[in-house]
């Protein structure tokens, strides 16, 4: 078999990264569905956005368990993008029929869950040492850049009529095409080695389900900004879906910054980097709440952006300390399950809220959110002045990194 260039690898791993963030792609659109099937109440609209998080989180645990152990990962990397492909397009050709679309959503998913944490898993397994380094970076930001195109892109296409937005999901086979020519096949692993089947069983940890949770509560506040933008722009007249596209992708360039100065911004916080980065998702969400034209709720969607940025990458890292060793994999599809499920309870939260508290207007989730990452933001700031400001390694782990040659 001929050997494949290093840069040519890096190009169908980025692939897999640019898979997540194509969840966001029918956001742009969401008032046009609503208004497409008008009898439909919106939390069932929703599920065009949430169902397939909801999928895509069981089914990114089931790709952590079988990925190169019961199935070889270039297969089930094909395997899922057929998925993603077929389920992601097939909206397109059933525009009349809800339920079909949801059951496409829902296939997509499949595909979306089992891709999902494959993208870092190719890093650490087919490279090393400074490429490996570089290479997880340029996934960080294929990721947030995939966004930004996924979420303008849908805008644009959703003018002229909202299905028009999953022909986006044709991205798949350049994908499939880059993954089936130049991903090399590693071979299943059948036998542990001698570290792993001596060492003592490990459990899930209640920090590891703190950091979950935790995960979830933000996800369930934050979702109403993908969710709710297109109806409050449409609606109150500020712009078109293309509108709702543009400020949405913002959202992921304020990732993109986030994540670029997330190590300056960790050196100077510490342990205050997530409570102060729930103060910068409040900040955003007083201008998505009060903000009365496009250039205020672009500020708000860009400043939250800037908070997950920062607030994703330390989750990860917390959970790096707070797992052991051989349950490192299992933390870091925790915290994905645990956004996803928040993402996909949040309408439904939101609609309770409504019937209990009788507001229903569509800038009420915004202000919500904001007063509950005001109140999460002086807990946890509470709760870290407790702790100390130095970083712990794990001693396994250390020696684990001295060994390396």
């Amino acid at each position: 078999m001929k050997k494949i260039n290093n840069s040519l690898i890096i190009v169908a791993i980025l692939s897999v990264f640019a898979i997540p963030m194509s969840t966001q792609i029918p956001t742009a659109g969401m008032q046009n569905i609503a208004d497409h099937f008008p009898n439909a109440a919106y939390t069932t609209i929703a599920m065009v956005v949430t169902l397939p998080v909801l999928v895509a989180a069981a089914f990114s645990l089931v790709a952590g368990k079988i990925a190169g152990t019961k199935v070889e990962t270039k297969s089930l990397i094909i395997f899922a993008l057929i998925l993603f492909t077929v389920g992601g397009v097939a909206p397109y050709f059933s525009p009349n029929n809800l339920t079909m679309i949801l059951v496409w959503r829902a296939i997509y998913g499949i595909g979306v869950g089992l891709l999902s944490p494959l993208g870092a898993t190719l890093v650490v397994q087919m490279l090393s040492g400074d490429l490996q380094t570089k290479a997880m970076g340029a996934g960080s930001i294929a990721l947030n850049v995939s966004g930004v195109i996924y979420l303008a892109l849908a805008g644009f296409l959703a003018n002229a009529a909202w299905q028009n937005m999953f022909l986006i999901y044709f991205v798949g086979l350049l994908f499939l095409v880059a993954v089936i020519l130049w991903l090399p096949r590693e071979p299943i692993q059948t036998e542990k080695s001698d570290v792993v089947k001596d060492a003592k069983p490990a459990f899930i940890t209640p920090a590891m389900v703190g950091i979950a949770v935790v995960c979830f509560v933000i996800a369930v506040l934050e979702y109403p900004v993908l969710i709710n933008m297109s109806p409050l722009i449409i609606n109150e007249n500020i712009g078109t879906a293309a509108t709702a596209g543009i400020i949405l992708a913002l959202y992921t360039v304020g990732g993109i910054l986030g994540s670029a100065i997330y190590a300056a911004y960790k050196r100077q916080l510490k342990t205050h980097t997530i409570p102060s980065s729930m103060l910068i998702v409040a900040a955003g969400l007083v201008l998505i709440s009060f903000g009365t034209n496009a250039l205020m709720l672009g500020a708000g969607t860009l400043l939250i952006g800037v908070s997950f940025g920062i607030y994703y990458p330390e989750f990860y890292m917390l959970m790096g300390k707070a797992a052991p060793v051989s349950l490192t994999a299992m933390g870091m599809s925790l915290i994905m399950v645990g956004y996803d499920l928040g993402g996909f309870v949040s309408p439904y939260f939101y609609s309770l809220l409504a019937q209990v508290t009788g507001q229903e207007g569509i800038r009420f989730p915004f202000i919500f959110s904001m007063i509950a990452f005001v109140v999460i933001a002086v807990i946890m700031g509470l709760g870290a002045r407790k702790q100390p400001a130095t970083e712990n390694v794990k001693p396994d782990l250390a020696a684990e990194e001295k060994s390396t040659p």
